[in-house]
Protein backbone atom coordinates (compact mmCIF):
# COMPACT_ATOMS: atom_id res chain seq x y z
CA UNK A 1 0.00 0.00 0.00
CA UNK A 2 2.77 2.47 0.95
CA UNK A 3 4.66 1.71 -2.27
CA UNK A 4 1.47 2.28 -4.30
CA UNK A 5 1.12 5.76 -2.80
CA UNK A 6 4.76 6.55 -3.58
CA UNK A 7 4.32 5.45 -7.20
CA UNK A 8 1.13 7.53 -7.44
CA UNK A 9 3.06 10.55 -6.15
CA UNK A 10 5.81 9.91 -8.71
CA UNK A 11 3.14 9.72 -11.41
CA UNK A 12 1.81 13.12 -10.36
CA UNK A 13 5.32 14.59 -10.52
CA UNK A 14 5.91 13.16 -14.00
CA UNK A 15 2.55 14.45 -15.26
CA UNK A 16 3.16 17.93 -13.85
CA UNK A 17 6.67 18.07 -15.31
CA UNK A 18 5.49 16.93 -18.73
CA UNK A 19 2.86 19.66 -18.73
CA UNK A 20 5.36 22.28 -17.55
CA UNK A 21 8.45 21.27 -19.55
CA UNK A 22 6.68 20.84 -22.89
CA UNK A 23 9.34 18.52 -24.25
CA UNK A 24 12.41 20.15 -22.68
CA UNK A 25 14.94 17.85 -20.97
CA UNK A 26 14.44 17.47 -17.23
CA UNK A 27 16.41 16.73 -14.08
CA UNK A 28 14.59 15.22 -11.12
CA UNK A 29 16.25 15.00 -7.71
CA UNK A 30 14.16 12.50 -5.81
CA UNK A 31 14.09 11.21 -2.25
CA UNK A 32 12.04 8.13 -3.06
CA UNK A 33 12.31 6.60 0.42
CA UNK A 34 12.72 3.18 -1.18
CA UNK A 35 16.04 1.35 -1.44
CA UNK A 36 17.67 1.28 -4.88
CA UNK A 37 17.05 -1.85 -6.95
CA UNK A 38 19.87 -4.39 -7.10
CA UNK A 39 19.17 -5.73 -10.57
CA UNK A 40 19.94 -4.06 -13.86
CA UNK A 41 16.73 -4.99 -15.70
CA UNK A 42 13.68 -2.76 -15.52
CA UNK A 43 10.34 -3.79 -16.95
CA UNK A 44 7.15 -1.78 -17.45
CA UNK A 45 5.50 -4.04 -14.89
CA UNK A 46 7.87 -2.86 -12.12
CA UNK A 47 6.13 -1.18 -9.23
CA UNK A 48 8.90 0.72 -7.42
CA UNK A 49 9.36 4.47 -7.76
CA UNK A 50 12.86 4.05 -9.20
CA UNK A 51 11.53 1.69 -11.85
CA UNK A 52 8.52 3.94 -12.50
CA UNK A 53 10.75 6.89 -13.38
CA UNK A 54 12.76 4.67 -15.70
CA UNK A 55 9.68 3.36 -17.49
CA UNK A 56 8.64 7.00 -18.02
CA UNK A 57 11.88 7.62 -19.92
CA UNK A 58 14.07 9.05 -17.17
CA UNK A 59 17.61 7.71 -16.84
CA UNK A 60 19.55 7.20 -13.63
CA UNK A 61 22.44 9.68 -13.53
CA UNK A 62 24.51 7.36 -11.29
CA UNK A 63 24.31 4.51 -13.78
CA UNK A 64 24.87 6.73 -16.80
CA UNK A 65 27.97 8.31 -15.28
CA UNK A 66 29.32 4.91 -14.19
CA UNK A 67 28.89 3.59 -17.74
CA UNK A 68 31.20 6.40 -18.85
CA UNK A 69 33.93 5.38 -16.41
CA UNK A 70 32.63 6.96 -13.19
CA UNK A 71 34.15 5.84 -9.91
CA UNK A 72 31.13 4.43 -8.09
CA UNK A 73 30.92 0.90 -6.71
CA UNK A 74 29.92 -2.14 -8.74
CA UNK A 75 26.18 -1.51 -8.33
CA UNK A 76 26.60 1.94 -9.93
CA UNK A 77 25.13 3.65 -6.88
CA UNK A 78 26.78 5.42 -3.95
CA UNK A 79 27.18 3.15 -0.92
CA UNK A 80 24.49 5.19 0.85
CA UNK A 81 22.57 8.45 0.51
CA UNK A 82 21.04 8.31 3.98
CA UNK A 83 22.63 6.85 7.09
CA UNK A 84 20.83 7.50 10.34
CA UNK A 85 22.28 6.28 13.61
CA UNK A 86 19.81 5.49 16.36
CA UNK A 87 20.14 3.77 19.71
CA UNK A 88 18.36 0.75 18.19
CA UNK A 89 20.75 0.59 15.22
CA UNK A 90 21.72 2.18 11.96
CA UNK A 91 19.57 2.65 8.88
CA UNK A 92 21.70 3.01 5.75
CA UNK A 93 20.32 2.96 2.22
CA UNK A 94 20.37 4.56 -1.22
CA UNK A 95 17.02 6.33 -1.37
CA UNK A 96 18.00 9.58 -3.10
CA UNK A 97 18.34 9.63 -6.86
CA UNK A 98 19.07 11.92 -9.78
CA UNK A 99 16.97 11.18 -12.86
CA UNK A 100 17.62 12.85 -16.20
CA UNK A 101 15.83 12.94 -19.54
CA UNK A 102 16.26 14.09 -23.10
CA UNK A 103 19.67 15.34 -24.17
CA UNK A 104 21.02 15.80 -20.65
CA UNK A 105 24.14 13.68 -20.15
CA UNK A 106 25.59 12.63 -16.79
CA UNK A 107 29.35 12.62 -17.29
CA UNK A 108 30.27 12.25 -13.63
CA UNK A 109 28.70 12.32 -10.18
CA UNK A 110 30.06 13.10 -6.75
CA UNK A 111 30.32 10.20 -4.36
CA UNK A 112 29.46 10.35 -0.68
CA UNK A 113 32.11 10.31 2.07
CA UNK A 114 33.51 6.84 2.68
CA UNK A 115 31.64 4.63 5.12
CA UNK A 116 34.75 4.36 7.26
CA UNK A 117 35.22 8.15 7.46
CA UNK A 118 31.61 8.80 8.39
CA UNK A 119 31.47 5.96 10.94
CA UNK A 120 34.74 6.93 12.62
CA UNK A 121 34.13 10.68 12.63
CA UNK A 122 30.42 10.83 13.42
CA UNK A 123 29.10 8.22 15.82
CA UNK A 124 25.62 9.60 15.31
CA UNK A 125 26.01 9.15 11.52
CA UNK A 126 23.56 11.59 9.88
CA UNK A 127 22.57 14.28 10.67
CA UNK A 128 25.54 15.74 12.53
CA UNK A 129 27.34 19.06 12.97
CA UNK A 130 28.97 18.85 9.53
CA UNK A 131 26.12 17.23 7.55
CA UNK A 132 22.88 18.85 8.78
CA UNK A 133 20.48 16.37 7.12
CA UNK A 134 19.90 12.64 7.40
CA UNK A 135 20.41 12.56 3.60
CA UNK A 136 23.59 13.39 1.71
CA UNK A 137 23.36 16.41 -0.56
CA UNK A 138 23.01 15.46 -4.21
Amino acid sequence: RGDDIKVQQASEVVTALQDFARGDPQIILADVNMPAPNGESVSPASTGVFEYFQTCGYRCAYREAASKGGALDVSNFPTYTTWAGWATGDYRAVVDHVFISGGIKACSVLDVPSERLLAETFGERLPNDFFPSDHMSL
